[in-house]
Order: structure tokens, then sequence, then C-alpha cells
């Protein structure tokens, strides 16, 4: 009865140990900062934000500029989201930014789209 109990308690623990070491499908993982993709994606999102800031109710004509990429992660789905920290310029401040930007695998005309923008500091 020993046996068979110790032996139930090695499968338990192997089968808790196979189950929790799978990774979260929806998490996401760093990927390195110099793919083509990836430097088009944060230029993409500064457009973005750019015309944002110049256009939205009740701003003010500003200038946002990328300096660098700091981080860059990738989440797999449906479609591919990056989330960025960059480095930018807004009217000569420099600033640490957030953001979230999908790509469409199937060439949708734009192919990006952005998903939120964060300033950080």
């Amino acid at each position: 009865m020993r046996i068979f109990s110790f032996m139930l308690m090695v499968m338990l623990v192997v089968l808790t140990g196979c189950i929790t070491d799978k990774p979260d499908p929806n998490a996401y993982i760093e990927i390195p900062i110099d793919k083509p993709r990836i430097i088009m994606a944060a230029h993409y999102a500064v457009e973005q934000e750019q015309y944002a800031l110049n256009h939205g109710m009740g701003r003010r004509a500003s200038k946002l500029k990328l300096l660098e990429i700091t981080k860059a992660e990738q989440q797999m789905g449906e479609n591919i989201t990056y989330r960025l920290q960059l480095r930018v310029t807004l009217d000569s401040e420099e600033l640490g930014a957030e953001t979230v930007v999908g790509w469409e695998k199937w060439g949708s005309p734009s192919q990006f789209k952005m998903v939120s923008w964060d300033f950080k500091n």
C-alpha cells in the first residue's frame, strides 16, 4: 500500500509540474528591438500620437520625435501585438513612453493599428 501511495504522489507531483510550466498564451515575450517590423511599429506609433496631439480637442501644435526603442515585447494571437518602451522628445522635453501596436498579419492597408499610448515620467 505504501508503494502505491508513493507512486501516486510522484505521479501527482509530475503532472502538477507539467501543468504549471505551460506558458500563458496571452503573455508578452521579449524580442529584439532591431527587427524591421519593431522599428516600423515604433515610427507608426509616434506618427499616430503626433497626429492625436495636434488634432485632438483643445490640443496645441506639438512636436514628437522618436529617440530610441528601449524594449520590445510580442504577444501572439489572431493578430500580433507589440508592446514597446520608447524614449521620445515632446517639444524638446525627453520622456519615456509605452505603446501597444497591433500588426495585421493578412495585409490590411496600414498593417499597424495603435492600441494605446502612455507617456511615462
